[in-house]
Order: structure tokens, then C-alpha cells, then sequence
């Protein structure tokens, strides 16, 4: 199964939408004016990040194989991975990926970011268990 993930509207209108009620709770709160510069400062720098390795991160193409382990394409850099962990949400799929190196990294399908048809097969196979999840490695 070949995932193409593109930038998911709804994950950049969350972090717009939080980013923007941090700096409106931050005009509103009574503190002073050196505190208040220093918090806008690190959300502006917050905001930075998330629109620099945050929401683009997510576009990638993701190849799933049988056995539980996975491709991520992103960038013109493929990774191998394996799967330990599959959640399927109302409006997302959330698959934690294992490198070689012992290094997790989460990856987030968002609905809206691929073909209707693939998000439904991929929720399927999470929630029927179809989906080989390979048990992580003692710590």
C-alpha cells in the first residue's frame, strides 16, 4: 500500500489557530511588558519551526509492506522503518515508526491529506488488525 501524504489543512489550521490564541491571550494577560516580549518572541519562534520542520514534515510518501515495515520518501531521502504502533482516530491515523538506529519517529495521516479511498483501506487494516505492528525493543 503506497500512501502519498500531502500538507493536511486541517493540521496547518490548528497550529495557526493555537499559535493565534497564544498571542491573543498573551495581549490580553495583565504581566509585564518584558515578560510579554520574551513570550511573543518564543511563539513567534514556535510558529517559525512548526511552518519550517513541523506541518512540511508530513509530506512524504509512505510505503507499506506486508510484514510490518514500511518506506517513508521525503525530500528525495528514503528511510526503512518498522511499525510498533498503530492508532486509527476519527480524523487522523497515527503510526509510530522505528528506524534502524533505535530512533521513533510519529507519523501523522490526516485525513484530508490522502486519497479518500487509501485513508479508508489504511483505517481498515489498523482496526481490523491486518496491519503487522512488530513489538518495540526493551529500553
Amino acid at each position: 500500500m503506497i500512501l502519498n501524504i500531502n500538507k493536511p489543512f486541517i493540521l496547518t489550521l490548528i497550529v495557526l489557530s493555537t499559535h493565534a490564541g497564544a498571542l491573543l491571550l498573551l495581549v490580553i494577560l495583565p504581566i509585564a511588558f518584558g515578560l510579554k516580549t520574551g513570550l511573543a518572541a518564543l511563539i513567534g519562534v514556535s510558529f517559525w519551526w512548526q511552518n519550517r520542520y513541523g506541518i512540511p514534515a508530513s509530506v512524504c510518501e509512505l510505503k507499506l509492506e506486508d510484514d510490518g515495515s514500511c518506506s517513508r520518501t521525503a525530500d528525495g531521502e528514503q528511510r526503512r522503518y518498522r511499525i510498533t504502533r498503530a492508532v486509527a482516530h476519527a480524523g487522523f491515523v497515527r503510526l509510530m515508526l522505528v528506524d534502524a538506529g533505535e530512533r521513533t519517529r510519529l507519523q501523522l495521516v490526516c485525513q484530508d491529506a490522502v486519497e479518500p479511498d487509501m485513508y479508508r483501506a489504511l483505517r481498515a487494516r489498523i482496526e481490523q488488525r491486518r496491519l503487522p505492528v512488530h513489538e518495540q525493543a526493551p529500553v
